[in-house]
């Protein structure tokens, strides 16, 4: 106070008010710094809260590799707790076999710190605490604090994604190896999706398709379901194996085979149309050849004048043409389906029954002038019955065939003959 006691009034007036003045520009610099401490303490808090709630885990490590920050979205990742991580090797959280290349990876990014991502490149997958792995997307930051550089890792878990490509590329590469046409339509019939096997069926590339109607495909003058089955597809039913015909690029007409299905998102609509188309022309036509050996085989055994009979491995009869109906005076109806055993009991003791196994075994055999009374009319003659194993395309037996002839007019004719000679 010695200073101010030579000041003069006016003198000592003067310096209080510049102390005033001083006193009010501190206290404007107090509350200034009280506001800046407080917006500093508000953005700390708003950037803690960022990090903590964040929707992603947020590792930060330090040059040595350890973990010096994590969220609480990396706890539940990982299911490590907060202690546990704090100030362990960041590579604890992928499996060993990660490890070691990690390190080096980790190294030379602190060489070259930059804003980049990883994992996915590297085929890199988390590792939980219980044992679990992951598949994580990871974008990487620097982070320069006080002159010391840290790695801010922002990790998300996208396994389902993931798998959910791998089994989209899967499909992907199933479909377009396919022999099959598979075609995606629109509700309304167009074309958005042509496969290789599509292209193979009807001749058209997807660049000359798509967009355009599905109609494309339906021969001129043929009878149009389209209408029809793109009506049930959009009410959301499924067809199957529904056989017509279509039309290929060069005009050739061809059978296919079709199993159609609606395409319905998570709402429940249908949204567009799935198509499968088989060509099944060789197949048509290898069936009508089939019918009509089918057909001639059919006529030879019913024109037949020799009764001719086949039976399964069970000795079931399965044919019994009407020549066997003429000479037994016994119906294929009442035959046919039915045990040769138990249609016609006689057969175990007579050596027919033997013929029977014969045949099964893959062995031919023949009897010659047997007597009968047709079990039908009660009528007396003679027979000759030829059997022999039916084989399949593999050579593998699955039945017999017999082939038997009336012989009672040559017998009785013989028998005439030898007794006019014997009266000679």
């Amino acid at each position: 106070m010695a200073v101010y006691e030579n000041l003069t009034k006016e003198q000592l007036i003067a310096e209080l008010t510049k102390l005033s003045q001083r006193i009010n520009e501190l206290e404007k610099i107090k509350a200034e710094c009280e506001a800046t401490h407080k917006e500093l303490l508000k953005t700390k808090s708003t950037y803690q809260g960022l990090f903590e709630f964040a929707p992603d885990a947020i590792v930060v490590v330090n040059h040595d590799g350890l973990m010096v920050q994590v969220n609480k979205q990396a706890e539940r990742l990982f299911g490590y707790s907060r202690e546990e991580l704090l100030e362990k090797p960041v590579e604890i959280l992928m499996p060993e076999r990660f490890r070691q290349v990690h390190v080096e990876y980790r190294k030379g990014y602190f060489a070259e710190p930059r804003l980049r991502s990883m994992g996915t490149g590297l085929g890199l997958c988390g590792k939980r605490k219980d044992g679990s792995e992951f598949f994580p997307d990871i974008a990487l930051g620097p982070l320069e604090i006080e002159n010391e550089l840290f790695v801010v890792a922002i990790i998300r878990d996208i396994t389902k994604h993931k798998l959910a490509e791998e089994a989209a590329l899967q499909l992907s590469a199933i479909v377009n190896s396919s022999d099959d046409a598979i075609i995606g339509e629109t509700p309304e019939g167009l074309i958005f999706s042509w496969n290789a096997g599509a292209e193979k069926v009807y001749g058209y590339s997807a660049q000359e398709v798509m967009g355009r109607s599905i109609s494309l495909l339906i021969p001129h003058g043929w009878s149009d379901e389209l209408p029809d089955l793109l009506e049930k597809l959009r009410g959301g039913e499924h067809v199957k194996h529904y056989e017509t015909v279509r039309v290929k690029k060069d005009g050739q007409l061809i059978h296919v085979s079709l199993t159609l299905s609606p395409i319905i998102d998570a709402a429940g609509a249908v949204i567009g149309i799935s198509t499968v188309a088989r060509d099944i022309t060789e197949l048509k036509e290898i069936e009508e050849k089939m019918r009509r050996e089918k057909e001639f085989s059919e006529r030879l055994i019913s024109s037949s004048l020799d009764g001719i009979l086949a039976f399964d491995q069970n000795c079931r009869y399965t044919v019994w043409n009407p020549a066997m109906e003429g000479i037994s005076g016994v119906t294929k109806e009442q035959v046919l389906d039915k045990c040769a055993f138990d249609v016609f009991p006689i057969l175990k003791k007579a050596e027919e029954g033997q013929c029977f196994t014969e045949a099964l075994a893959g062995r031919t055999g023949i009897i010659k002038d047997r007597p009968y009374v047709a079990p039908g009319t009660g009528r007396e003659g003679f027979y000759e019955a030829h059997y022999s194993p039916l084989l399949n395309e593999a050579g593998a037996v699955i039945g017999g065939l017999s082939v038997i002839r009336d012989t009672t007019e040559r017998k009785r004719a013989e028998e005439e003959i030898k007794k006019y000679a014997s009266q000679l």
